[in-house]
């Protein structure tokens, strides 16, 4: 059965994907660490973005701000469960 927190964290991952696509300079974006091996509850999200140039870095790193914030949050909620949206959050 998929927790509460995978679920969440598989949003979350589907959302920084689709942010990503969003900026023409993404060339790649490959899902690594514990999550893209499949661990049943990776502790963060690891992601490489392969970028054509850098001139929309600036927005990929707020992209990456509001992922990080969320998952912090989802620290002090771990104990009952994380019941948020990360759609709600951003």
């Amino acid at each position: 059965m998929i927790s509460k927190s995978q679920t969440a964290r598989r949003r979350l991952a589907r959302f920084a994907l689709e942010k990503a696509k969003n900026l023409a300079s993404v060339q790649e974006v490959v899902l690594c660490g514990s999550m893209g091996a499949g661990d049943p509850d990776p502790g963060d999200i690891d992601l490489v973005v392969v970028l054509s140039n850098l001139d929309e870095l600036p927005q990929l790193a707020r992209y990456c701000r509001q992922i990080s914030s969320i998952t912090h949050a989802w620290s002090s909620h771990m104990e009952g469960g994380f019941e948020g949206d990360a759609d709600d959050d951003v």
